[in-house]
């Protein structure tokens, strides 16, 4: 069942502290963190602290933004269905901390776009991620394709049955130009994710890798000898979004 706090004025109490000061955020984080962790919020509550998100999470304090995302997780996770139509205004708060310079931060935020494509699905989120894949941050680009590495690897053949074949297709669109990257972190992790995309749609990667126009003819050559090694699962398993 889902919970209201026990005083009327409770959560409204913790909800103006989330945009009072530093100190009184992060007093209200550790409230709020223990609350999620024994019990649901209502619906309501959720709704609001999703709209609180973005502020939480450009917070120059990082243990506001680390708190903020470690409630988040929790949340996702409790309750993904109350936190399902909030996605889109989750995002971009969260690529910025893919970005984070620390890494506690990054592997929260991490976890917190897990938690998304559970509550949502991998077809949606990549349609919310289509706008900040040229996002200028190397460290960005490196935690999105960390984040779709991981749900490939290991989702197995059915992760794409639910995908429309537009958003995978604008997807290889968006990976194939990091290759060329000039962080070798994102070139390797943009060849991770080609391969792992064979490996669960097999020949019909290779379709698209043909009438790619973001590679050389040299990096084209490497990548499909790189395929070339790989056994696929099972080929053509790109839903129709149906």
């Amino acid at each position: 069942m889902d919970w209201q706090f026990a005083s009327s004025g409770s959560w409204a109490n913790i909800k103006a502290e989330l945009l009072a000061t530093t100190k009184q955020r992060l007093a209200a984080l550790e409230t709020l963190l223990e609350v999620v962790q024994n019990v649901n919020l209502h619906k309501d509550e959720v709704g609001e602290l999703m709209d609180m998100s973005d502020t939480l999470l450009s917070d120059n304090n990082f243990k506001v933004t680390q708190q903020a995302l470690e409630v988040l997780v929790v949340i996702i996770g409790k309750q993904g269905d109350a936190v399902r139509p909030y996605g889109r205004i989750l995002v971009p708060g969260l690529i910025e901390r893919l970005g984070d310079g620390r890494q506690i931060v990054r592997q929260l935020a991490h976890r917190v776009f897990l938690g998304l494509i559970r509550a949502q699905s991998l077809d949606t989120l990549l349609e919310q991620l289509s706008p900040h894949w040229s996002h200028r941050s190397w460290r960005v680009k490196q935690g999105l394709l960390g984040i779709l590495n991981e749900v490939l690897a290991t989702g197995g053949p059915a992760i794409l049955t639910s995908c429309r074949e537009k958003n995978v297709t604008g997807l290889i669109q968006h990976v194939l130009p990091l290759i060329g990257d000039a962080d070798v972190a994102v070139r390797d992790g943009a060849t991770d994710c080609i391969q792992h995309l064979y490996t669960v749609a097999g020949q019909w990667v290779i379709e698209k890798l043909g009438t790619a126009q973001f590679l050389r003819p040299a990096q084209q050559k490497d990548l499909l000898a790189r395929l070339d090694k790989i056994s696929p699962v099972a080929p053509f398993l790109v839903g129709d979004g149906g």
